[in-house]
């Protein structure tokens, strides 16, 4: 069996370029003999002559010449491969699957923070799935992702879990801009009673309607939307208010108005949320980065 490790390929590169066993060597911080003796042990393994050895010349035989473009491929691949393990391990390459809430993206808190990071670490790739926040949870906890991107509930909590703020978001009033109570700047809870709201909702989960319970709105009727886009769509409509967090406050949609509410609730934690038993060095590098 050939045994040739890249020390031999290595010296065979250095002479092949020198064609001088002396320079070489010292090229190598080697003694001459001892390249002599590599060299030599590389013809044997190889059972063909590398050089011929003239009194005053050193020459690339067919098949050295042959071996010197592969020796150097090695080399150059071994040597990617060793950056590539060493950036691997400060989290500047590798794969991040990266769980989000439509409120995430719609913001733009996402894109902006998927960017500046990839600016950072441009060898790290990514795979993104849309998931409610409870998904996120049974996707962290099985795995499936490296990282949830979503406003933190105290529900959420479990020994394996850990989580960042990223930012922190207030909760706000989506009003169709004919409603009266666009002419408020800050709406109180006890405004919104009697009026109609459209909540989020999606996959079994009802997280407007939570929202509500905890301000102490009761609605005279209930719509229910899958999707952020589709959510502002039927407050644009009239067919209700929302109570939304701050971050979607950037729709430019004529027909949907944004007014703060009067709360002394704490503000919400926009966090990523990943299981601490399971980080790889990307993750943590993200993590580190933002928070």
């Amino acid at each position: 069996m050939i045994n040739l490790e890249l020390r031999h390929l290595r010296s065979f590169v250095c002479l092949a370029e020198e064609l001088h066993f002396a320079r070489a060597a010292a090229r190598l911080n080697i003694v001459q003999p001892a390249l002599s003796a590599q060299i030599r042990g590389m013809e044997g393994m190889l059972g063909v002559e590398l050089f011929d050895r003239g009194r005053h010349k050193v020459a690339l035989t067919e098949p050295g010449r042959l071996l010197l473009a592969e020796a150097r491929a090695t080399l150059a691949q071994a040597q990617h491969s060793i950056e590539v393990v060493q950036r691997a391990g400060r989290g500047e390459a590798g794969h991040l699957r990266i769980g989000y809430t439509g409120a995430a993206a719609y913001s733009g808190l996402m894109s902006r923070l998927v960017r500046d990071f990839r600016r950072r670490a441009p060898a790290v790739t990514f795979g993104f799935e849309e998931l409610y926040p409870t998904l996120q949870r049974d996707a962290l906890l099985a795995s499936r992702i490296d990282m949830g991107l979503m406003v933190f509930l105290p529900s959420f909590r479990d020994e394996r879990l850990a989580h960042r703020v990223i930012e922190h978001w207030s909760l706000v009033v989506a009003l169709p801009a004919t409603h009266p109570l666009v002419s408020c700047d800050r709406i109180r809870p006890d405004q919104l009673q009697g009026d109609a709201f459209v909540v989020y909702a999606a996959h079994g989960g009802e997280l407007g309607g939570e929202v509500l319970d905890r301000i102490g709105v009761v609605p005279t009727a209930v719509h229910r939307a899958a999707t952020v886009t589709s959510l502002l769509a039927l407050v644009a409509a009239g067919l209700g208010l929302a109570v939304v967090p701050s971050g979607l406050a950037i729709s430019t949609t004529a027909d949907v108005v944004f007014r703060s509410l009067d709360l002394s609730i704490p503000p919400l934690e926009v966090s990523v949320v990943y299981d601490a038993t399971t980080m790889v060095p990307a993750l943590m590098n993200f993590i580190n980065a933002f928070t």
